[in-house]
């Protein structure tokens, strides 16, 4: 089971002799449930980032296919060849970034 904000701040815990200090418990869920929903949100906004950047490769990607099936017999410019070159060594890296991104929020989730 994942834990919630809320999960954490409806958490009860019974009295017993000598036991905790109820406030203190609850002071102290009151934080960890206010920094689990701040780092929900952050990766929810980095899911969201993620994806627009996979959009954002996968039309590029359809740019550069299109570009390279033209007719043989029609010639790239010299420096549209090296501009080519270029976005596909940005695309590259921001596949990678984005694999990295990706591992880096599973394992967040799943720690």
């Amino acid at each position: 089971m994942r834990l919630t904000y809320l999960d954490i701040l409806e958490q009860c815990f019974h009295d017993k002799f000598r036991g905790y200090n109820k406030q203190e418990v609850d002071t102290f869920l009151h934080l960890v449930a206010d920094d689990f929903k701040s780092m929900a949100e952050d990766l929810k906004e980095k899911d969201r980032q993620i994806d627009f950047k996979i959009e954002e490769i996968k039309k590029q990607k359809e740019s550069l296919q299109e570009l390279s099936l033209r007719e043989p017999d029609t010639r790239i410019p010299p420096d549209v060849e090296e501009e080519l070159r270029a976005l596909r060594k940005e695309l590259e890296e921001k596949d990678l970034l984005i694999q990295e991104m990706k591992k880096t929020d599973e394992s967040r989730s799943n720690g």
